[in-house]
């Protein structure tokens, strides 16, 4: 049976890949929703919409949804509540 392919469009699946590779700790994990985890603590995802969604402690999830006007991750999954959408334009910029 054939692997399924990720559901954010592919150019966003890329640069989340070199993303994640910038930490040889860090392992990307999910089939159809790009996502990494510590402990069984997912961290980071990546959305359908091609956006990326990050775990943050509190202070920081309100210091990024001041800064970037943006509201928590908008999905019914109970760990997305602590999670800030990161703009495109913060992770696209990172190199290796």
């Amino acid at each position: 049976m054939a692997k399924a392919a990720a559901s954010a469009p592919a150019d966003r699946v890329a640069l989340y890949e070199r993303l994640v590779a910038t930490n040889p700790q860090v392992e990307r994990k999910g089939a159809t929703m790009p996502y990494t985890s510590l402990n069984g603590n997912m961290f980071s995802f990546l959305m359908k919409s091609g956006r990326v969604g990050l775990r943050l402690p509190e202070a920081e999830r309100e210091r990024s949804s001041k800064s970037t006007r943006r509201n928590s991750s908008s999905s019914t999954a109970s760990f997305r509540r602590s999670t800030s959408k990161c703009p495109t334009h913060s992770w696209r910029r990172r190199r290796n």
